[in-house]
């Protein structure tokens, strides 16, 4: 499970002191052709929803029949040609946001979410903005993505989405280090386009960004540990880390 996007005009990817929860990043989710669809199935920002700031949750549930993997490609296309466009034109709005990917055999199922803090003109707006998409319209329309939906959480609090088992200062500054993590990943998914990876054909786009996730995963794999881990140790001075149980970067 995890905090699971073309590259030109993109910001300059933030401080390395957030690229951690990269590993939260790299274990995505995808699926198969299921039912068709006309349209994303979706709902809104609730009416009683508050006037200032708070958490949204734009996700998107892929299809995923049963006794396959999933198509962990279809987040990186997602994230890339789907919300990447409108991440950028609203990016001065949003307060914090990071990405969220998972996959496992419960009601969400196959999911990959764009989580963010601003106002709800601003949620309503990119809410619009990424159902009309095109790449997610021939996504929906082909039953590779099932369903779009907006939560409206309510949480006007920054650190309503972190972990409740963290101390107080740690929630309240960890959305800032998932956000730069986030970002990192959104720029190595853009640094594998090529010329040929932009066409109209949405096979040839999930080919493409099938041997992105590869690739994004290699570079994982092989350089994590020193450029990012080891980097992010540096930060807080070499200490040693309290590893509780096993697990799997």
């Amino acid at each position: 499970m995890q905090d699971f996007h073309p590259a030109a005009g993109r910001r300059t990817a933030m401080p390395g002191l957030w690229i951690l929860l990269m590993c939260l990043l790299l274990a995505a989710c995808a699926g198969g052709p299921g039912a068709q669809h006309e349209g994303p199935l979706l709902s809104g920002p609730r009416l009683d929803a508050p006037a200032g700031p708070a958490w949204f949750a734009l996700r998107f549930r892929h299809a995923w029949p049963a006794g396959s993997d999933p198509r962990w490609e279809q987040d990186l296309l997602l994230a890339e040609t789907v919300v990447g466009p409108t991440l950028r034109a609203n990016e001065d709005r949003l307060v914090r946001w990071r990405f969220h990917r998972r996959a496992a055999r419960t009601p969400s199922g196959h999911q990959f979410s764009f989580i963010f803090y601003s106002d709800g003109a601003t949620a309503a707006r990119i809410h619009e903005e990424v159902r009309a998409n095109p790449t997610l319209v021939r996504m929906m329309r082909t039953g590779l993505v099932e369903e779009l939906r907006l939560d409206d959480t309510g949480d006007t609090d920054l650190a309503a989405t972190s972990d409740p088992e963290w101390p107080p200062h740690i929630q309240k500054h960890w959305p800032l280090f998932i956000m730069g993590a986030s970002a990192v990943w959104l720029e190595l998914v853009g640094a594998c386009n090529a010329e040929d990876a932009l066409q109209d054909s949405l096979d040839a786009l999930l080919v493409h960004y099938r041997d992105c996730h590869a690739q994004v995963t290699k570079d994982w794999r092989r350089w994590g540990q020193h450029a990012y881990l080891h980097h992010l140790s540096g930060v807080f001075g070499y200490p040693p880390m309290l590893i509780r149980k096993e697990i799997r970067f």
